[in-house]
């Protein structure tokens, strides 16, 4: 059997399997619709036991630049992003789980990025089981914040200009 999918655009894709029931998708990637704006943002609920996050990526995109947030959990941790008082071009991203079981962070604490807006991000993991994620940019631009399935991520991208 073939299928083909008719785009507007050369845009990245991947193609996976998934089970119960037995499928195949194509993900095709797409310009999200969600406006960039500077306040709070708050996803999730507190119902992970433990937050675990796997790995961090970033990447450039026409506009904005990515910050995708592997988790290690079917489901979100409550999850706060904002930018700091104390350091303006410093978004923080708090994660927050049930428990106060130790969280788990597998990548570098540190992670030079390098990007257009995205300079780096660096880890505490402190003993209640919570997480933060101090994320350092060129300048205070609008950011939106999105919440991916299967696998579990959340994705932060910070908008070129203000």
């Amino acid at each position: 059997m073939s299928a083909g999918l008719g785009l507007l655009d050369r845009v990245g894709f991947r193609a996976f399997q998934l089970q119960n029931p037995p499928r195949v998708v194509v993900d095709v990637a797409h310009q999200p619709t969600q406006p960039f704006d500077d306040e709070r943002v708050w996803v999730g609920v507190p119902t992970v036991d433990t937050v675990s996050i796997s790995a961090v990526r970033a990447g450039r995109h026409p506009g904005y630049d990515r910050l995708v947030f592997d988790l290690r959990t079917a489901d979100i941790p409550l999850v706060s992003v904002a930018y700091t008082r104390t350091a303006p071009s410093t978004i923080h991203v708090g994660f927050t789980g049930r428990t106060t079981a130790p969280a788990v962070v597998s990548p570098p604490h540190t992670v030079y990025i390098g990007l257009t807006q995205l300079r780096s991000v660096s880890f505490a993991v402190y003993e209640n089981g919570t997480v933060s994620a101090w994320v350092s940019t060129r300048h205070r631009n609008g950011f939106r914040v999105m919440v991916l399935r299967q696998p579990t991520r959340i994705v932060l991208d910070v908008a070129h200009v203000a």
